[in-house]
């Protein structure tokens, strides 16, 4: 009987004890658990403001064009004349050409500003006088000259005139020969590269599928018509006059 008693008495003290072991752990359980809830919160808080709140303004940046530079007239004035001759010179379109400031850039300097004798003592009435000149065309000349369409027109026109005369025609086919003996430069890869390099000055040599296309224009046999066509589309293209 003793022993039963003794038996609950201890199983309440146990279960006091066990009681008051919760009640003085229960708040520092709870507060954790809050506190695991509110850091959760956080958590959860800044996770929305990063990735679903309102976003922070951004600067954006403004795309840089950037345009190749291009020859000037007197450049390209000089380039024709070293490809097709001294005849080039009395070529109507590449005088228009020159004289384009507007269009191709280059305003007049001071070497320009000449007046030259011919016929004895006579003064050149065509001679021009460029330096300080305040006409439009050359107040317009910009120093850098972008690509146009009246630019090329004009560089179109001077191809063809100078593959229509038959002096500068000869001076250019002349030094794509492989000999001057030859009457007409042989359809080969090597000459083609020799045109491709009179107006690519100083630019690495093309793929050979290029040279491939403007030896299908040539011709087999070679021909003057097929060189012309060949001297042409190079002429044409508006790649040599980037520097």
């Amino acid at each position: 009987m003793f022993k039963s008693m003794y038996a609950r008495i201890s199983l309440v003290i146990v279960s006091l004890f066990v009681m008051v072991h919760f009640q003085n752990c229960a708040p520092q359980k709870e507060d954790s658990v809050f506190d695991s809830m509110n850091n959760a919160g956080t958590i959860e808080q800044i996770h929305k403001d990063n990735d679903h709140g309102k976003e922070i303004p951004t600067e954006e940046k403004v795309a840089m064009e950037i345009s190749k530079s291009l020859l000037d007239r007197s450049m390209i004035y000089s380039l024709f004349i070293d490809i097709f001759g001294p005849d080039a010179a009395m070529v109507t379109a590449l005088n228009q050409l020159r004289a384009e400031r507007a269009v191709f850039g280059g305003p007049c300097s001071i070497y320009e500003n000449f007046k030259s004798a011919r016929n004895g003592f006579k003064m050149d009435s065509e001679a021009e006088s460029c330096a300080n000149s305040e006409t439009a065309n050359n107040l317009a000349a910009p120093v850098n000259p972008v690509a146009n369409v009246l630019q090329q027109a004009l560089v179109n026109d001077v191809c063809q005139q100078m593959i229509g005369n038959a002096k500068t025609y000869a001076y250019a086919v002349a030094q794509i020969k492989e000999s001057p003996s030859v009457a007409i430069p042989a359809n080969s890869s090597a000459n083609v590269l020799k045109l491709f390099r009179l107006f690519y000055r100083g630019k690495p040599d093309p793929d050979a599928s290029l040279v491939n296309s403007l030896q299908v224009l040539v011709g087999e046999p070679a021909s003057h018509d097929g060189w012309k066509m060949a001297i042409s589309t190079t002429c044409v293209s508006s790649h040599w006059q980037a520097l």
